[in-house]
């Protein structure tokens, strides 16, 4: 909330235009309206529960970063001229149109851009405590700047579901989780890859069951605006007759995905070769999967205040 707050009384951010006409500051100010806590900062609770107080800080400020970050140029700012990824021609000259409009307006001395300064710092200086993932994270994150819509309509559910993990942040997520608990296990170990895929798919997926309504909502309401949806990809691509069919067999798939998923752990205990570290991060992978998909059923983020869970505290009132 620190950042938002911080963003929302900059003066210089108000000159930035980021979506639709709304500056930086006023998104901020929109997200800042109440219940802020039941759409940003539970999701950080529940899918990182064994993270420790200074990394579960810095992680709800990358995932706040990681919301705010939808067609915009914020994430850009915060973390790109910290991060190792390079992009190709095309994203470079992306990446440096978008940086130096920002930066022409956005003072570099500001509150707000100290902030964002002391959370990267906070990533990197982890990392010389514990584990190796604080670089990970910022570089996940800074990937997100290549995200596009595509021009085309997918084919089958995989190659939908293969844009999926980028287009949701899924190696933002799992780099996400190997800080949380301070590990240094190899992401790119190939006996890791099949689990981490279906991991990555369940991310998808679940954020798609859990918006369709909401994105269908808002494609009707834009001018023609595409929806990148597995419900609609679903409906589409087995020429289902109604919405209704495409929610139920894309309720199928997620529930073969979780299956897919207890096997594949399964396998790779059988093995026995898994060090300590390493079935630390699948349990906790396995973790963030589970709470990724309780908060996307009970936030209102997703599925409007219907969705939202309550408390006692809203039931008195």
């Amino acid at each position: 909330m620190a950042l938002l707050k911080l963003l929302s009384d900059d003066q210089s951010a108000n000159d930035v235009v980021v979506r639709g006409g709304v500056t930086m500051a006023g998104l901020a100010r929109q997200e800042l309206r109440p219940e802020f806590e039941h759409r940003f900062c539970k999701a950080n609770l529940y899918m990182f529960p064994y993270a420790d107080e200074e990394r579960t800080k810095l992680l709800a400020a990358s995932m706040v970063m990681m919301f705010l970050w939808d067609g915009m140029t914020l994430l850009l700012l915060m973390v790109a001229a910290h991060s190792d990824v390079h992009y190709q021609t095309k994203q470079k000259r992306r990446q440096t149109i978008l940086i130096n409009n920002t930066k022409k307006h956005l003072s570099p001395n500001s509150r707000f851009q100290h902030h964002i300064d002391s959370v990267i710092s906070g990533f990197q200086t982890a990392d010389l405590a514990a584990g190796n993932a604080g670089r990970e994270v910022i570089d996940a994150m800074s990937k997100a700047l290549c995200r596009i819509r595509p021009g085309f309509q997918f084919r089958t559910l995989r190659q939908y579901l293969d844009f999926r993990h980028d287009n949701v942040n899924a190696n933002y997520v799992l780099a996400a989780v190997k800080f949380s608990i301070a590990s240094d296990v190899d992401l790119a170990d190939p006996r890791l890859a099949r689990y981490l895929m279906l991991v990555k798919d369940h991310l998808g997926i679940i954020n798609d069951m859990a918006s369709y309504d909401k994105e269908l909502h808002a494609s009707k309401s834009s001018d023609g605006e595409q929806m990148i949806n597995i419900v609609d990809v679903v409906q589409r691509i087995l020429c289902l007759p109604d919405v209704d069919s495409a929610k139920a067999m894309a309720y199928a798939y997620q529930l073969q995905t979780e299956a897919w998923m207890i096997e594949e752990l399964q396998h790779l205990k059988s093995e026995a070769r898994s060090e300590d570290q390493e079935w630390q991060y699948l349990e906790a992978t396995y973790i963030c999967a589970a709470g990724h998909a309780f908060f996307s059923m009970t936030s209102s983020r997703y599925g409007g205040e219907v969705a939202r869970l309550k408390g006692e505290s809203d039931e008195d009132n």
